[in-house]
């Protein structure tokens, strides 16, 4: 049996309290209990201090009323299950009640046994929800992450502190504007194929700014609600992507010195190596020496560890990428991929955009990888590298022909890690699609106004 529904009663008018008493007591099952306080003042402390289900407020408490009392709980912030009650000819107070926060009205000459009992049913209940709700709200408002509520038209009709503190903007400012307007980076998955599946969930890492102009990278995570709507999360991850960031400048840069290493020490060596026995070896055909051939053939051997070494150097070390940039890089990216393993690689782009250095080497190292993977293992007859923009995005594409990669493969390969953490670090997604049928298809997306990554402190 569950505990009984505490009810108290404050009314200057004993009468009314046996009255009221003997109607709930007709409940058999001990569904209520009532408690009783009879004046203004006692019944301001029981409000304030809580502990009933809910409050039967009369209207007349000698000298006082009880709307002044239901305004004063209002003005110190407290909201109770008031139900209040009156004698007849007190017009329009229903409406002042209710203004005032009553959850319900009950005139005392008319009201039965049977609808006090209901009016404290479905005020109980109705305050146990508006608790929950009020908790809810409250745990809501001081998370640290920002959640917010973008209607159907893209319009944010929510914006609790998190928001505030993340975005630099006050509730006033937020609610009403479009979510375009205070976070371009996510209107684009908001007007996506998502929209209108209910209960479907989507996450991804984009660029913003707060109000101040200062740039910030924001882990989203939205969840897509019935007509239309979409509650939005979003944490500031500047300090990890910086982080990142710092730490995927220090390995290019030793990629770099490894790249520049072995270009201009160990491929002049293997080079002067070259020489050195082109030279042995014609002087021992000068002497007609049976061994001649064996250092002809050890020459070709170093001549091929040096050109072997310069593709590494360049690999680790794309120089044209620095004194081209990022087109000239790619087109001689495909053409040393079409040379080594005869594959149909091509790169495309109607009008290249200006880019960051280090936006260029990321895109340049995505495209190296996903080249390398198709060319070594999809089996692909071609291979079509492509830059552009697709509206207010930059869109870089690398496809082929190939089997397509196993299920097993995206999640855990290493590769597909490094090019969806660069894709982060340039404030943009990376989405894979493929198939046995179609091959693979890698698309980065990135917002024009991220083509440069967040500055480091």
């Amino acid at each position: 049996m569950s505990d009984p529904t505490e009810v108290l009663l404050i009314d200057d008018d004993e009468d009314e309290f046996v009255l009221i008493d003997s109607y709930l007591a007709a409940s058999d099952q001990g569904e209520f209990h009532l408690s009783w306080v009879r004046t203004f003042e006692d019944g301001l402390k029981a409000l304030r201090r809580g502990g009933h289900d809910v409050y039967l407020l009369d209207y007349r408490l000698g000298a006082e009323s009880g709307l002044r009392l239901l305004e004063q709980i209002r003005e110190d912030g407290l909201h109770r299950p008031v139900i209040m009650l009156t004698g007849a000819g007190v017009g329009d107070l229903d409406q002042a009640a209710m203004r005032a926060g009553a959850f319900d009205y009950l005139d005392k000459s008319a009201y039965s046994e049977a609808a006090l009992r209901r009016s404290i049913r479905y005020s109980a209940e109705r305050g146990r929800i508006e608790s929950q709700l009020q908790l809810q709200a409250e745990i809501l408002a001081n998370v640290h992450d920002a959640v917010f509520l973008v209607d159907d038209s893209g319009v944010i009709r929510s914006w609790n502190a998190g928001a505030e503190q993340i975005f630099g903007l006050p509730a006033s400012r937020a609610i009403d504007a479009t979510a375009s307007q205070i976070c371009p980076g996510i209107t684009r998955s908001l007007s996506g194929r998502n929209r209108g599946e209910a209960d479907k969930q989507t996450e991804f890492s984009t660029w913003c700014a707060r109000a101040c102009g200062e740039k910030i990278a924001l882990a989203v995570r939205l969840r897509f609600l019935p007509a239309g709507r979409v509650i939005v999360c979003a944490n500031d991850i500047t300090p990890e992507v910086r982080l990142e960031q710092q730490l995927s400048e220090a390995a290019e840069a030793e990629q770099r010195r490894i790249g520049q290493d072995i270009h201009d020490d160990l491929c002049q060596q293997l080079a002067g190596a070259g020489c050195f026995l082109k030279a042995i070896g014609k002087r021992l055909a000068e002497c007609e020496c049976a061994q001649g051939e064996a250092l002809d053939s050890l020459g070709s051997l170093i001549s091929e560890a040096n050109a072997r070494a310069r593709d590494i150097a360049r690999g680790l070390f794309p120089s044209l990428l620095q004194m081209e940039g990022l087109q000239m890089a790619l087109e001689e990216l495909v053409d040393r991929t079409s040379r080594t393993f005869g594959v149909a690689c091509t790169v495309h782009g109607a009008h290249w955009p200006a880019l960051a250095e280090t936006t260029s080497v990321h895109l340049y190292r995505i495209a190296q990888e996903a080249v390398s993977n198709a060319a070594r293992h999809s089996g692909a007859a071609r291979i079509e590298v492509r830059l552009g923009m697709e509206g207010d995005h930059l869109l870089f594409v690398i496809r082929d022909d190939g089997q397509g990669i196993a299920s097993d493969a995206r999640s855990s390969g290493m590769g597909l890690v490094t090019m969806k953490h660069r894709a982060r670090i340039l404030g943009g997604e990376l989405e894979i699609r493929t198939s046995p049928e179609t091959g693979t298809e890698i698309r980065v997306t990135i917002p024009c106004a991220a083509k440069e990554p967040i500055a480091t402190p």
